[in-house]
Parts: C-alpha cells; sequence; structure tokens
C-alpha cells in the first residue's frame, strides 16, 4: 500500500485485555508548512531578539539605578556601560 507523501503512518502494538496483541495502524496528514526562507527564518529571529531586547532596555530605564559616588570601581563601571549604550 502506497502513502501519499504528505501522509504519514504510525504504527504501534496494542495489548488486548485477554493476553493477545495486535498492529495498530494510525494515519495522519501532516500539517501543511509554509516554505521558510533562510532570509526570512533570520529576520523573525532577529526581530524576536530586537524585541526582547527593547523591553529589557525599557525597564531598565525605569529602573532607578543608586551607586555609591564614593566607589571609584563602581563609577567607572557605570561609565563603562553608559558608554557601550
Amino acid at each position: 500500500m502506497a502513502l501519499a507523501a504528505e501522509t504519514l503512518l504510525y504504527s504501534a502494538q496494542a495489548a488486548l485485555a485477554n493476553g493477545g496483541a495486535t498492529q495498530v495502524r494510525l494515519y495522519a496528514k501532516e500539517a501543511d508548512r509554509t516554505p521558510v526562507n533562510g532570509d526570512d527564518l533570520l529576520k523573525g529571529i532577529f526581530f524576536e531578539v530586537k524585541k526582547k531586547f527593547e523591553t529589557a532596555l525599557g525597564v531598565l530605564k525605569k529602573e532607578k539605578i543608586t551607586i555609591d559616588p564614593d566607589d571609584p570601581a563602581a563609577v567607572s563601571r557605570y561609565a563603562q556601560v553608559m558608554k557601550t549604550k
């Protein structure tokens, strides 16, 4: 029996209550997927990461950052972070 390319065959053994076993076959049609171009896939991933990054930056901008002005390491680290922004 030939199956169409878009049909999948699942086969398993089922145990019967009387101790016997039988072969069970299930046929399922594969979900139609729209073909995804490699560039479109990367573009989607990029925009998803960009959206998450912008959301994180938005949260950080709303947060109140307090650093100790007498701690030179904290001040220099804060300045370094602000330069890379």
